[in-house]
């Protein structure tokens, strides 16, 4: 299920004096006159750190010079961390953590700190399984060349030995969990509980799968199929090979292909990158250097599917399937608590609002009608009306490739205007014997024109 994730900029209240947290500060140090730090601090703190169950919160107040020389002054507070720790009181995260258990820590944060779901947006999310597999790590590691041409770079944090593929926008993790944890906690776990799992940097990566995943809250009503999807079809991409081949029983040519596949640096520098082209990916020689490299990736894996018996892959993209399924499994209990959580923040956030702006007008919190606390909580799209109360404070338009907004904005060329103008001349033309103005009669749609917003798109 989901694990790490980070908010840059946390939105709780009176999270510094929160009596559960024990913040360590770090005081700026006075500098002499050649810029050097002397080691004295000046008194001034400007970052503050606590730690609660393997969450950090991080405070910052601090001025910082831009390149441009300018200096802005920085006011955050961070959290980052792991949700499956925090469940386990920040010791480990070995087991399974369904997600049931990520409702209780969401609860748990809510409760504690007032980290409200609905309004604390993620900037990085892990999502991946914990699975037995009937193969050990290195005999994983093993079979593994490249996701997508890219070779894996080793690592070992913690005691956690693995491989990860790092990308732009996600990073792909694949270790030993239970060599980690025998050798941190001394416990007695398989030697082959194998932790596979993505790591998201940059959260566009869920928008361009057309995956709702911006705040806490979306992490219990997003379609968590569709992550399990994202699972599956990042490990078949990953290019296995079977070293138990006998290379005697293939042919000439195919010794050479079967050579040249096993090389994670082969298919590193086959693979043409669209930035190092002039014209990017429509440039002619990037295109040819590209089905190339198809040709030759077919090649390979056309020679292992005559030749292979190994079948690493297939088998734990069964366990990943079978383990995604049963820690998403949501019971009519779990759902309803979902539902009653999600309700019950939703009001208090909508109340908060409403007492806000009836105590700006001057009146009185407590004569404040139910029916009407909905209607003034909810934030709608200036255009269309969608409701956009999750989206950032300043938003007016709703983020649909600025259409909301070019519509609303764009006063030229559109029914309402045309008809003012022609009604406005018309109003304005010399009477003749008679004034005819008295007598215009505006049809049903020169009316519904006139309530109109400007848009060139308004059609009845």
């Amino acid at each position: 299920m989901k694990d790490g994730f980070k908010i840059l900029n946390l939105k709780a209240e009176d999270i510094l004096n929160n009596p559960l947290l024990k913040f360590n500060s770090l005081k700026l140090s006075d500098k002499d006159e050649t810029g050097e730090p002397t080691g004295e601090p000046t008194g001034e703190i400007i970052k503050q750190t606590a730690i609660y169950n393997s969450l950090i919160f991080t405070h910052r107040n601090e001025t910082v010079k831009l390149k441009n020389g300018k200096k802005i002054h920085i006011i955050n507070t961070k959290l980052s961390g792991s949700l499956h720790k925090y469940f386990n009181s920040g010791l480990h995260n070995y087991n399974d953590f369904f997600i049931s258990n990520l409702l209780s820590v969401i609860i748990d944060l809510w409760e504690k700190f007032r980290i409200n779901p609905l309004t604390n947006e993620m900037n990085n999310l892990e999502f991946g399984v914990n699975i037995i597999t009937p193969y050990s790590y290195d005999e994983i590691k093993r079979s593994i060349i490249n996701h997508k041409g890219k070779p894996y770079r080793e690592f070992d944090i913690d005691g956690a030995k693995g491989i990860e593929f790092k990308h732009s926008d996600y990073i792909i993790k694949i270790y030993a969990k239970g060599i980690q944890y025998n050798r941190e906690l001394n416990l007695n776990l398989p030697v082959n509980l194998i932790r596979y799992e993505i790591k998201v940097i940059r959260m566009e990566f869920f928008k361009r799968k057309g995956i709702r995943l911006n705040f806490l809250s979306d992490c219990l009503t997003t379609d968590l199929n569709a992550l399990g999807d994202i699972l599956l079809s990042t490990w078949s991409e990953i290019l296995f090979t079977d070293t138990s081949i006998n290379t005697r029983q293939l042919k000439q040519h195919e010794k050479l292909i079967y050579a040249n596949g096993n090389n994670p640096n082969y298919w590193q520098n086959l693979k043409p990158l669209a930035i190092n082209f002039l014209n990017g990916n429509k440039d002619t020689t990037y295109k040819q250097q590209r089905k190339k490299y198809y040709r030759e990736l077919n090649k390979f894996k056309s020679l292992l599917t005559k030749y292979s018996t190994a079948t690493i892959q297939q088998d734990i993209s069964k366990l990943i399937t079978e383990k995604w399924k049963e820690l998403i499994f949501i019971d009519s209990e779990t759902e309803d608590k979902i539902t009653n959580f999600i309700n019950s923040i939703s009001v208090k956030k909508r109340d908060k609002i409403t007492d806000l702006k009836y105590s700006e007008k001057g009146h009185n919190n407590n004569s404040c009608i139910v029916s009407v606390c909905p209607i003034l909580s909810i934030k709608t799209c200036k255009y269309c009306g969608k409701d956009i109360s999750q989206t950032r404070k300043n938003r007016v338009f709703c983020d649909n490739n600025n259409k909301c907004k070019n519509d609303y904005n764009n006063p030229l060329l559109n029914p309402k205007n045309n008809f003012k103008r022609m009604y406005e001349k018309r109003m304005q033309e010399p009477p003749g014997l008679f004034n005819t103005n008295e007598y215009i009669i505006l049809t049903e749609y020169q009316k519904q024109l006139q309530s109109k917003h400007n848009s060139i798109y308004n059609k009845t």
